[in-house]
């Protein structure tokens, strides 16, 4: 039987008279291609039975990965159709509330891309129509079911690195000035480095240490004009933190790291007399009492090392995701 974790970690079962849980993806663009259909090509008893996208070129892409399944560029006739049991929305975000909120109106269960809403408002409206619908909702925050942040959080609750004191987290890549298209349009998109990539580090420190508490931030807009088009969103933000168990928290990102390019990897100096260390994809870094220092890293392989730093030594944990049982899909 099918397992999905919502946000909240709990479970959601396919009902007993549903041997395969079926989908709908509204937004067939890249996200798509290169995530959400793979993904779900991975899990047992899951079917992809209608795509949406108001691009008939592109709906047709994604469409000829598919197969044969229903399509439509009108979101509305996708989320009504009885034979879609939950929707993937993967659309520009100042469409999110309205698919979201129609798909909820019909039962569905929802997984949206983040940043969910354009302000919080909306996003406690979405959050509170599928509450009170009974649906299940979830934010597209991938990186927590990587191998390397499973066994990390897994590493962390068992007590095994002992109390966290500190959490870091940087992304720092050079996307220069080209147009982002609508992404950089403020009420198009809501934000822009906050939402679009420091909301998946801020989503890992929540995971990880705990909720937090308190915070100073700031955001910078260094490229009013990016493509020949105005750019009204921030490139650059920073966020200092202090978590309720008293840890504390600093968290940075960019798009205007000169050098660092577009790619998944992001340099790393914690400010300890280690070597300077560059992460793929997780760039983490915490420090827990008896001065552990902990990181994770991973190439979306199904095996993960968890290093752990003590005073120079390097200890590694190594496990397939079947070691540790949250990890498991089933």
């Amino acid at each position: 039987m099918l397992s999905v974790e919502s946000r909240a970690g709990d479970v959601l079962h396919s009902p007993p008279y549903m041997s395969t849980l079926n989908f709908a993806i509204v937004g067939s663009g890249g996200i798509t291609l290169q995530n959400h259909l793979p993904g779900l090509a991975l899990c047992r008893d899951v079917r992809v039975t209608a795509l949406c996208d108001s691009n008939a070129a592109t709906l047709e892409t994604a469409r000829a990965k598919v197969g044969d399944v229903a399509t439509s560029t009108n979101y509305e006739d996708i989320v009504k159709r009885d034979d879609v049991h939950a929707v993937i929305i993967a659309t520009p975000n100042f469409t999110h509330k309205p698919i979201a909120l129609a798909a909820i109106a019909h039962g569905k269960h929802v997984l949206c891309e983040k940043p969910i809403a354009l302000n919080a408002m909306d996003a406690r409206e979405m959050a509170a129509a599928a509450d009170a619908a009974g649906v299940r909702h979830m934010t597209a925050f991938t990186y927590r079911f990587v191998p390397a942040m499973r066994y990390l959080g897994h590493l962390i609750a068992q007590g095994d690195l002992g109390t966290p004191y500190h959490y870091r987290s940087c992304r720092l890549q050079d996307w220069g000035t080209r147009n982002l298209g609508w992404r950089q349009q403020k009420a198009l998109a809501g934000t822009g480095e906050l939402g679009d990539m420091l909301s998946h580090r801020i989503n890992f420190a929540q995971h990880l240490v705990g909720p937090m508490k308190r915070i100073v931030a700031n955001v910078k807009n260094l490229t009013p004009v990016r493509g020949g088009a105005p750019n009204d969103t921030e490139d650059w933000v920073a966020i200092l933190a202090d978590f309720t168990n008293g840890a504390t928290g600093v968290l940075e990102s960019s798009k205007l790291a000169s050098g660092r390019n577009e790619s998944w990897r992001s340099l790393w100096l914690p400010g300890f007399p280690f070597e300077i260390v560059s992460f793929p994809i997780l760039p983490i870094f915490a420090a827990f009492d008896d001065n552990f220092r902990a990181f994770g890293s991973h190439h979306r392989e199904k095996s993960v090392t968890v290093h752990q730093m003590k005073w120079g030594k390097k200890f590694e944990h190594s496990a397939s995701p079947a070691h540790f049982p949250h990890v498991n899909a089933e």
